[in-house]
């Protein structure tokens, strides 16, 4: 492990978190409704911070900032997309086991919240496969997509079948408002061609606030499926697109059990890290959504010192250490111990 990175996370550990933990315990008792507000004031006062007002064009400059950071965002995502190992032909009965990835993988980066119920007024069906035509090119097109899509990824190949079968060709103009936030949901949808935008509205303003945008193998509408709750977002065409529909009741045949498990588990998780406590109920399903679990053997090596890094690490359950070479010809000497909640690969 390399200089800079031992000492960036000792930095964040030593300087970082102090500021951060007792914050976060006055906002968990507290409880105020708006938590931003809250926090700004509370550095404020415990640290004498002096409020500094922003010159229009230096306003300027920071929206410019983080619209430059949203691109840089969608770029990284595009390339792990094309980083994504070819599919497994694996058929354990574990549709989401645990895998250890190889060095380089894709790491696939997005409300009241409820379970599905059944009843005399909601029966559960048995569920018949859906069949709509398709070409052999469309067939194999769709597989490459699900093979890039974290939530696709480790079904089985006959399960990924039944998917593709299911899926409905949509051809939508610019301009269309595709999903509308507060609706409720029965498709999800992967785009095969355009672009679309993402808004999400502000609770206090009323505003839009576009927070994405969408191109080829990107997935939405997924959340209003997994979770049974209103659209968490409102999607506009930018230009003419064709996209792929998948109906609600072969999602949560094939995959919705596995999967709101695994993300519920993810999120519990995340919820437990300090540095994730801030973030809202739907960053936290976003976040989990890309997250893989590893596990490692004891006295197996996660990272090596000078290697090039490209993973971000939480640890959820055992214990690790940093060692690092200080002088050639000498063992290694232990500079950082972890346990559940903490963090390394970030630098």
């Amino acid at each position: 492990k390399s200089s800079s990175k031992i000492k960036n996370e000792k930095y964040l550990k030593e300087k970082v978190d102090p500021v951060l933990t007792p914050m976060i315990k006055s906002v968990s008792k507290k409880r105020p409704e708006n938590p931003l507000n809250y926090m700004i004031e509370f550095l404020k006062d415990k640290y004498k911070i002096v409020e500094y007002e922003a010159s229009e064009q230096e306003k300027q400059e920071i929206l410019s900032l983080k619209k430059e950071i949203i691109d840089l965002k969608d770029k990284l995502e595009a390339k792990k997309k094309e980083e994504v190992s070819e599919e497994s032909e694996d058929d354990e009965e574990d549709e989401y086991d645990s895998q250890k990835p190889k060095k380089k993988y894709s790491l696939k980066p997005r409300v009241a919240v409820s379970a599905e119920a059944h009843g005399d007024w909601n029966k559960e069906t048995e569920y018949k496969p859906i069949n709509n035509p398709k070409t052999v090119e469309q067939k194999k097109s769709l597989l490459e997509r699900l093979n890039k899509i974290f939530m696709f990824q480790n079904l089985r190949k006959k399960s990924k079948e039944i998917i593709i079968n299911a899926m409905k060709e949509e051809i939508v103009t610019k301009e269309t408002m595709v999903i509308r936030q507060g609706d409720d949901g029965n498709e999800l949808y992967i785009v095969d061609d355009g672009q679309l935008l993402c808004y999400i509205q502000d609770k206090d303003t009323g505003e839009q606030q576009l927070i994405k945008e969408y191109g080829p193998g990107d997935l939405f509408g997924e959340l209003a499926l997994l979770y049974n709750a209103p659209r968490a977002a409102t999607i506009i065409s930018k230009t003419n697109c064709t996209l792929w529909s998948l109906d609600r009741a072969t999602f949560t045949a094939i995959i919705k059990n596995a999967a709101l498990k695994q993300r519920e588990r993810h999120e519990a998780f995340l919820k437990s890290v300090n540095i994730f406590k801030t973030l809202g109920e739907y960053e936290l399903m976003t976040l989990a959504e890309v997250l893989l679990p590893i596990e490692y053997k004891k006295g197996e090596y996660i990272i090596t010192e000078g290697e090039e890094g490209e993973i971000f690490y939480l640890l959820e359950k055992g214990k690790a250490q940093a060692t690092r070479t200080i002088s050639p010809g000498l063992p290694p000497k232990i500079v950082m111990h972890y346990g559940r909640g903490d963090y390394f690969g970030e630098v």
